[in-house]
């Protein structure tokens, strides 16, 4: 199928997937399509929803872009791009920054293109196997990928330069990568960067953020040469600042705390000074009765006899006797 014209500038997309609102419009299977002659778009995928789309060989020639994607995965093989001015695959951050599906590109050519692919910040994965370019531009970076995301790249053959964004972790492996003298690739990366079996020419360079971890394992021909970490920009102004938070609630009371431990025994005090003398007691009991004594001498002799005594009076009658 040939879309488009050789003569004239006669499409803006050439196949575009739209849709109001963003419904599944999906799973398109486009084969040996020709698109020619477009101002935008040889492909356009305009929403997140009309993804797993699958291009099989065809080509796309002479446009700005080549593929569009505004968050639509899809698969290609076997394509072929010609004369593509801006860049061959193109994907822009969609609402909500974030492709469902990853991008597979495999086997596919390009002539007299300016770049191979770009990318917004959004959160996508990318893998690229096969690609053969010709006659890129060397003034613009070959690939350009800011996302969020794994961009892996495997039996390729391009040149020019890579940009890797602050998000991006990016692993090379078995391609052959060119340049000249007076402009050897660059590899710029702010994140994670893994190069393996690569055949990098003309004296590359490296440019790493300081905290990015570069791994290269059995580079070939030239090797990447660090050329220094990246330059911090400068400092922004201080941000206003945030408006005060709420007082929080009242803690609980919290759970008594255990016994103390038992003093230590203090030290025997000194004995105390003498007191003064007590007052006299009161007088104690009657002793008990003494023992009786010994018995006394032998009677003494008698005295002189006493005078006679004065006559008695006279006792009463008796009782007169029987008769």
């Amino acid at each position: 199928m040939n879309i488009g014209s050789l003569s004239a500038a006669s499409l803006v997309d050439g196949i575009s997937y739209t849709a109001n609102p963003d419904a599944n419009n999906d799973a398109g299977f486009f084969e040996n399509v020709y698109i020619y002659q477009f101002t935008h778009a040889g492909y356009a995928f305009y929403h997140v929803n009309g993804e797993i789309h699958s291009i099989v060989g065809g080509q796309v020639a002479y446009g700005p872009i080549g593929i569009y994607s505004a968050g639509a995965g899809f698969r290609m093989s076997g394509t072929s791009f010609i004369g593509v001015s801006g860049v061959t695959v193109d994907l822009v951050n969609p609402p909500g920054n974030y492709f469902p599906h990853a991008v597979l590109i495999s086997n596919i050519s390009t002539e007299g293109c300016s770049s191979i692919l770009q990318t917004g910040t959004a959160s996508v994965n990318v893998n690229i196997s096969g690609l053969d370019t010709l006659g890129n531009s060397t003034t613009v970076p070959a690939i350009d990928f800011e996302a969020a995301g794994v961009l892996t790249v495997t039996g390729s053959y391009f040149t020019g330069n890579i940009l890797m964004g602050q998000n991006s972790l990016g692993t090379f492996t078995g391609n052959s990568i060119g340049g000249n003298a007076s402009a050897p690739p660059t590899v710029t990366t702010q994140n994670n960067f893994t190069s393996i079996g690569n055949c990098w020419y003309a004296s590359p360079t490296l440019q790493a953020a300081a905290s990015a971890i570069f791994t290269e394992v059995g580079d070939l021909c030239d090797q990447l040469q660090p050329a220094g970490a990246i330059p911090a920009g400068p400092q922004g102004p201080p941000g206003p600042a945030g408006p005060q938070g709420t007082a929080g609630a009242a803690g609980s009371q919290g759970t008594p705390g255990a016994a103390g431990l038992q003093g230590i025994t203090g030290a025997t005090g000194s004995q105390g000074a003498i007191g003064p003398a007590g007052p006299d007691g009161s007088a104690g009991p009657t002793g008990a009765q003494g023992a009786t004594g010994p018995a006394g001498g032998k009677t003494g002799p008698g005295g002189p006899k006493g005078p006679k005594g004065p006559r008695g009076p006279q006792g009463p009658q008796g009782i007169p006797g029987k008769k």
